[in-house]
């Protein structure tokens, strides 16, 4: 079982990781930790708690879809870097190893000035 020291620490680092300010987290995860009823907190206690765990829920949820997002596009860059040479060329593309990473570059025609 967590102390109540812990168990504000905890809040208070979630809150900040997700750009929370800090004082403003300081003060709601003493109240979360103090597992307090509504009924025995402020009316201050509460709002501030509301408006927090509020900005908290949306930052969490912005984050999630970002890493959706960049999970969709790996999952895309690894299904291009996976294809065949052939695959590659029926595509009319040539992969180009620069700095650790395969880059698609169009086939250029022999007679261009690149």
């Amino acid at each position: 079982m967590f102390s109540s020291k812990q168990k504000e620490e905890l809040f208070h680092t979630a809150l900040v990781k997700y750009g929370i300010d800090y004082y403003k987290a300081g003060t709601v995860a003493k109240i979360l930790a103090s597992g307090k009823p509504d009924e025995l907190l402020t009316d201050k206690e509460i709002q501030l708690s509301k408006e927090v765990c509020s900005d908290w829920l949306k930052q969490h949820k912005r984050l999630a879809s970002i890493v959706r997002e960049s999970g969709r596009f790996i999952e895309h860059k690894q299904r291009k870097l996976s294809m065949s040479h052939t695959q590659w060329r029926e595509k009319g593309e040539v992969p180009t190893i620069t700095e650790n990473r395969i880059l698609p570059f169009p086939i250029f025609n022999s007679s261009a000035n690149c």
